[in-house]
Order: C-alpha cells, then structure tokens, then sequence
C-alpha cells in the first residue's frame, strides 16, 4: 500500500514537471567528463534561468534534452515523456533556439517564418501572431540583412514559436544585445510565460536572469550546486546578508559578538545575521552595553556576489 502511494507521488510530481533530468552524465570523450549527476526540475508554467560560467556545461545540457546529444548515464523526462529515444511527436511541443539563429538573410521576416511552417508542417496562419508575440510586426517585410542583433535574436525566437510549443529552450537568448534589446527579450518572455509557456533559458547574464526567471538553477562544473525558486534565493541572500555598523567601541561590540562579528577598521565592524527582527535587537543590545551607533548598513549580496559564494563553496 505504501509502496503505491509512493508511486502516486511520484507520478504526480512529475506531472507538475515539464523536464526532470536525474543522475545525468555526458562527456565528449571517455577522459572528459562535461556533466556529472546532474539533477534538474523545471515546473511547468515556470521561466528556468539556467545559469553557470562559459564551460560550465549548460550548452551540453540543453542539447541532451533536446537530444541532439545522447545521454551516457541517466534520465530524462520532457512533459513526461523520455527523450533518450525522443520521437516527433514530443518534437512538436518544443521550441528552441540554441545559440545564434540560422536565418535567411536575402529574405524579409515573413519569408524566413514560411519556411519554418513548410518545415514544420504547419499553417501560415501562425505567422503574424508570432510576429507580434517577439514585437517584429512592424518589420516583417523588412530583409533580415538589415536587422539589428536584437531583431534577428527575435525572429530566432518568433521560428521557435511558430509551431505554438508548450515547452521553450533558449541558448543564452540575450547574447549580443544592448541593453534595450535585453529589455525587450525581459518582456517577450514574460508575456509568454503569461500564455502558459514554460521556458528554460541559459545565460551567464545573472543580474539579467534574476530580473525575468522564476526559478534558478546553477551549473558548476557539470553539476548543479543550487535549484530552488526566487523565494528561496532570496531566502539563501538573507541567510548570506550581514550589517555594517560605524560605532563606539569596536572591540568592545567585536568581544561581545564572537564569530558573529569582523572588525573592518577602528570605527566599523561587520556583523553577520539575518531575518527582520535582527538589526533592531542588535542595536538595542549595543545601545544597552553603552555602545554608540552613528550609522547601520543592511548589506545583502547580489546574484553575482551569491553565485560566486555558492560556486567557491
């Protein structure tokens, strides 16, 4: 009985998954090793930010899911189906876009979006409701030899589309942009996650990704050191936070605190801690120990700052 409920756990748990990879591993060779146990879950409806150092792997990862790679240990699942032996049928609910687009470039827009639909068998009717979706409505007749990185970074993504998939998987998408054309792929991909899509994106980008995903995970060295939601990064970043104080008697609040604390110079001292109620309560023991305070700094880490803590650790 027990064993059954368990198996209806599970097979629910992956039902509320779109891609679930465990104990993955994959080299390029038998000396080289690019993944090792990676375990990954992307819920649906979610934007997965993918993130790692170039050469950490996530490229690899990508196409093993997609399965221009075949796995050489372990599992995937896409929208719970395997796709170790993938087949077309699975192929018709994914969109990709894998590094830079392959586009035509004597050809306007809409042509380039025709083929894709020859190619994947669909009406033409799609067209222009992808040309709106990534903002490219009023450039559809325009040739893609004359479109900006962003534009053609778009209508990569409008031929991922066109086929209207459940599942997204994009290849650092905002490579090469400005900042305005990182600002208008933000807010593509939030509107199509606002459609029901589900999107897993990569990028070293992370002050970007942070802005956009609803859920992180971070690759070093061919394994995942962090997977959680927002919530939870941010719940990492306070557990990271610490307060600055400049204040009387430094080694006074330094002997007070132990390995709490770390005296920076003769005026300042930083005090690890975390949670709302911790900067009121500290001020008020110092206070009360006839410490003066003139000047309290919350400091909580930024994603960089938490992406190398996490990697180093």
């Amino acid at each position: 009985m027990a064993h059954n409920e368990e198996q209806q756990k599970n097979l629910r748990i992956m039902s509320e998954l779109a891609i679930q990879i465990n104990n993955l591993h994959f080299g390029y060779s038998q000396k080289e090793n690019i993944l090792k146990e990676l375990n990954l879950m992307v819920p649906e409806g979610a934007i997965y930010g993918f993130l790692g150092r170039n050469g950490a792997g996530k490229s690899t990862a990508l196409r093993n899911i997609l399965g221009l790679l075949k796995p050489q240990q372990g599992n995937i699942s896409i929208l719970g189906k395997g796709s170790v032996a993938i087949d077309r049928s699975l192929y018709q609910e994914i969109g990709s876009l894998i590094e830079s687009p392959s586009l035509y470039n004597h050809l306007n827009a809409r042509q380039n979006l025709n083929i894709a639909c020859e190619l994947r068998g669909v009406s033409r009717d799609r067209v222009d409701k992808v040309l709106e979706d990534v903002g490219l409505e009023n450039a559809k007749g325009k040739k893609v030899r004359k479109f900006s990185m962003g534009m053609k970074q778009r209508l990569g993504l409008a031929i991922a589309l066109v086929h209207d998939p459940t599942l997204l998987i994009l290849d650092e998408p905002t490579n090469g942009l400005d900042p305005q054309g990182i600002q208008e792929m933000r807010i593509i991909l939030k509107n199509l996650q606002s459609q029901g899509k589900t999107i897993i994106l990569s990028s070293h980008l992370l002050s970007e990704i942070e802005k956009v995903a609803s859920h992180i995970g971070i690759l070093n060295d061919g394994k995942l050191v962090f997977e959680g939601s927002i919530e939870d990064l941010n719940e990492l970043k306070a557990k990271e936070s610490c307060v600055i104080l400049k204040c009387s008697h430094v080694a006074k609040v330094d002997s007070l605190l132990g390995n709490a604390a770390e005296i920076i110079d003769k005026d300042h001292i930083k005090v690890k801690g975390q949670g709302k109620r911790f900067i009121p309560e500290l001020i008020k023991l110092l206070c009360n120990e006839g410490v003066d305070i003139y000047e309290v700094v919350d400091e909580k880490p930024n994603l960089v700052q938490l992406f190398m803590h996490i990697t180093k650790r």
